[in-house]
C-alpha cells in the first residue's frame, strides 16, 4: 500500500512539473521583456529587454538609490547554442555587468536563469544568481 501511495505521489509530481514538459529556449525565445522573479536587494526591480536586432537594455531600480541603466548593441550579444552572454559596457561610475543566461519554456511560461557578474573599474567583485520571467 505504501508503495502504491508513493508511486501515485511521484506520478502526480512528474505530470505537473514544468521540467517534464519544458524545452530549451531558441534564439527568438530570448526576445522580449523580462522581469526578475526575485532580487538580492529589498525593494529592487530588475528588468531586461532583448530586441530582435540583439540590442539589450538592463535596469536595476532601487528604493533608495538611483536607477542603474545599462545598454548594449548586437556586438555585445553572444549566443552559444542555448547560452546567452550579455557583455555590458562600463557606466559613468565605473560599474560593469556581464550576464550569462539560459532558459526553458513551456506552453504557458518562459524563464531565464543565470549569473549576473559585477565589475568595478575592471575587477570582478561579485556574482549573483538571477531568474527572469517573461513579461506577459
Amino acid at each position: 500500500m505504501k508503495f502504491l501511495n508513493l508511486t501515485s505521489i511521484l506520478l502526480f509530481i512528474l505530470c505537473h512539473s514544468p521540467a517534464v514538459f519544458s524545452e530549451n529556449l531558441q534564439l527568438s525565445d530570448f526576445y522580449g521583456a523580462w522581469i526578475a522573479k526575485s532580487t538580492i536587494v529589498t525593494g529592487e526591480k530588475e528588468k531586461l529587454f532583448i530586441r530582435p536586432d540583439k540590442s539589450v537594455t538592463f535596469s536595476r531600480e532601487f528604493t533608495h538609490y538611483p536607477t542603474q541603466l545599462f545598454k548594449i548593441g548586437s556586438n555585445k550579444f553572444h549566443i552559444l547554442k542555448d547560452i546567452l552572454i550579455l557583455d555590458f559596457d562600463e557606466n559613468e561610475h565605473g560599474s560593469k555587468y556581464k550576464i550569462v543566461l539560459s532558459g526553458w519554456k513551456t506552453e504557458s511560461t518562459k524563464r531565464l536563469y543565470g549569473i549576473l557578474y559585477m565589475y568595478e573599474h575592471g575587477e570582478q567583485f561579485n556574482g549573483i544568481s538571477v531568474t527572469f520571467e517573461s513579461e506577459k
